[in-house]
């Protein structure tokens, strides 16, 4: 995980080039971009700020421990050096040849500290000291800035000479016993990945086994991948046609199963394709995957996204394709994510008029035009004579539009395919009340539910928060949050939101505004999801753009709905509630706007669809929440007041916190 890991005493030992030489080889195995001559030159200045700095301490602490360029798991990002000084871990970033402070560069140096403080493991005792080194800064003094809490010091920005001051302070105010480097280095990092990250380590060269560091202490992940592997193995093994439904709360790490199944069973006989209806979703994760290769490798971004494309597949476009030509598909795993979305055989049968006649080709297959995506999708696998495996990835209660099969779908899918096996949780079964008397059809296993949210270290018990309050649950809501570490918090106004999001984001975390496609009201809050408008938005770019950027999320000016944001997650969510759907203590109303007023919706099914709206909207922040109940007014009847104030008093009374 590090380039080179000593300490004070072995350092000095060595000459300057020994240790370029050490730190090139490194970087060479370690499958980054090629080595420049400017990382060199600024290798050879650290190098001699470094020296300078051990000098000092070589008579009194020859063994504090040194690690250089330690990487990030996941992140795909370098830590220049880290010093171990008693109970400190001392993280530096150099800026070599610049003689200021910015504040991306703040952020970045934070942003490592946070994720040491948050997930390595040998770390969790122990003090994180950040520094910022600017290498030409004139003057020996130092400057506090970024206060963060939980054992994370000030961020610490001076230059050469303050920073061989500063450590030199340290270690002759510490009297704790040293850290040994090698334990350190190689100590377990147990991050849970966030989907974008996970994208761009799993498909990128030579880091695969970043993620399995990642996933392999989450023993839930670890088995439900195990039990795909298992069996894509035996479906080819024994030439069975097999559909396995993994299910899952919100933030539980489904994605993460299928994107880890789908590289680590593809070989040189066996191969896999990764597949989401979900248009949002995929666009983001191949813009994420492109600009992380055009990174990694130093091409053209035009270049890398077209990389990216063939690795991550539109279900559409697959289905599409091998109706039109009638051939077998050539995989033999094929990774379905967001499976509850897959299209029923009326919006199928829609959907296919539409393209016939705008394109006035006719299907090779005309025949499926009639049925519903998964059993499409099981009678073009039909033309395979081999064995092969579906795994649907289907999560709980997020049908969020018309024309959803769920995963009842699946299930009819095989009733009317009886030579295809269905391998699911045993909750699946019970809840379609089917399959009954075809017992040597299906099996149950349990392993194949996420029940526990990863989305967070501190969240576990977010999904069961929102479904209390979903319900109208507010005791059980707020017992809930007391038990958590997950920040919510709620105001009236969107100005006080964007001021609290920061003055508490921290380094290069994410945060973003996201609203209900429903909330039809939010114009005059400066809040605009109407359709139209929304097709204008490159959220690829909302969800991958750097801060200082408006058009990204962090400008927080551009709300993201339910289709933009569902399966994807940032760091900090503002959501803006509106009058689409009222909570009270045992009440649920859902409403769509109708001219100047708000109707009532009875239909059982679209209530649910709204309901599982918020569902989805709650659940995407990783690290905390706020909630925004505008005020609304007494003399618009689209945006009453009393509602929302009902609404506000309601989210209190579970457990959300004013921020003002």
């Amino acid at each position: 995980m590090a380039y080179i890991v000593t300490t004070v005493c072995d350092y000095l030992d060595k000459h300057t080039e020994t240790i370029i030489g050490e730190l090139a080889i490194a970087d060479n195995i370690s499958g980054f971009v090629q080595l420049s001559q400017l990382q060199v030159e600024a290798w050879y200045k650290t190098d001699k700020i470094l020296r300078k700095i051990f000098h000092d301490l070589m008579q009194h602490h020859p063994n504090l421990g040194v690690v250089l360029e330690y990487r990030l798991p996941r992140r795909e990002k370098r830590i220049d050096c880290i010093i171990l000084i008693g109970g400190t871990v001392v993280v530096i970033e150099f800026k070599i040849g610049s003689n200021s402070f910015g504040k991306q560069d703040l952020a970045q140096v934070l942003d490592y500290t946070i994720d040491i403080r948050n997930y390595h493991y040998e770390s969790r005792e122990l003090v994180i000291q950040p520094i910022l080194c600017a290498s030409e800064y004139v003057g020996e003094d130092v400057k506090y800035e970024h206060s963060y809490s939980g054992k994370i010091n000030n961020v610490v920005s001076t230059g050469s000479l303050g920073l061989v001051n500063f450590i030199k302070h340290l270690a002759e105010s510490s009297d704790a016993p040293s850290v040994n480097p090698l334990k350190w280095a190689s100590s377990k990092y147990v991050p849970t990945p966030g989907i974008l990250d996970a994208v761009s380590i799993l498909f990128a060269e030579g880091v695969q086994s970043e993620i399995e560091i990642c996933l392999a202490q989450n023993s839930v992940i670890d088995d439900a991948i195990s039990h795909i592997k298992l069996a894509a193995e035996e479906s080819v093994a024994q030439g069975k046609k097999t559909v396995l439904i993994v299910t899952g709360v919100p933030g539980s790490g489904k994605t993460l199963v299928g994107l880890k199944a789908v590289h680590s069973f593809s070989n040189q006989t066996n191969y896999g394709v990764y597949l989401s209806g979900n248009g949002p979703l995929m666009k983001v994760m191949r813009e994420s995957l492109a600009r992380s290769y055009a990174r990694k490798k130093s091409v053209p971004l035009i270049a890398a996204r077209k990389t990216s494309e063939t690795l991550l597949h539109s279900v559409h476009s697959f289905i599409d394709h091998h109706k039109r030509t009638g051939s077998p598909p050539g995989e033999t795993l094929f990774i379905f994510d967001e499976a509850q979305r897959a299209w029923g055989a009326d919006k199928i049968s829609k959907m296919s008029g539409k393209q016939r006649a705008f394109s006035g080709v006719e299907s090779f297959s005309p025949e499926l035009d009639k049925l519903s995506e998964p059993e499409i999708l099981l009678r073009i696998l039909d033309r395979k004579e081999a064995g092969c495996l579906i795994v649907a990835l289907c999560g709980n209660g997020q049908e969020i539009h018309d024309g959803e099969a769920g995963v009842a779908g699946w299930i009819d899918a095989i009733q009317r395919n009886p030579h295809w096996n269905l391998v699911a949780p045993g909750a699946v079964i019970e809840e379609m009340g089917r399959l009954v008397a075809q017992q040597s059809q299906f099996t149950i296993n349990d392993q194949l539910h996420l029940s526990v949210p990863l989305r967070s270290h501190r969240a576990e018990k977010h999904s069961q928060w929102v479904d209390a309050l979903l319900n109208g649950k507010a005791k059980e809501a707020a017992s809930l949050v007391a038990q958590s570490l997950f920040p919510i918090r709620i105001t009236r106004s969107i100005d006080s939101a964007r001021d609290y999001i920061q003055k508490t984001l921290r380094g290069e975390r994410r945060a973003g505004l996201l609203a209900s496609s429903g909330a039809s009201r939010l114009r005059p809050y400066g809040v605009e999801v109407s359709a139209d408008f929304r097709k204008g938005i490159d959220y690829p770019f909302w969800f991958t753009g750097e801060c200082g950027d408006f058009r990204s999320s962090h400008g927080l000016e551009i709300a993201a709905t339910e289709f933009e944001c569902q399966g994807l997650e940032i760091d900090w969510a503002v959501l803006i509630w509106s009058w689409d759907l009222l909570l009270t203590e045992g009440s649920v109303v859902t409403q769509q706007c109708s001219g100047v007023t708000w109707k009532s919706i009875s239909n059982f099914q679209k209530r649910n669809y709204l309901i599982n709206k918020y569902r989805v909207l709650l659940t995407r922040a990783r690290l905390g929440m706020v909630i925004v109940v505008p005020i609304g007014s007494v003399y618009d009847t689209s945006r009453p007041s009393q509602p929302m104030d009902n609404m506000y008093e309601y989210l209190k009374s579970c457990g959300c916190i004013d921020i003002c």
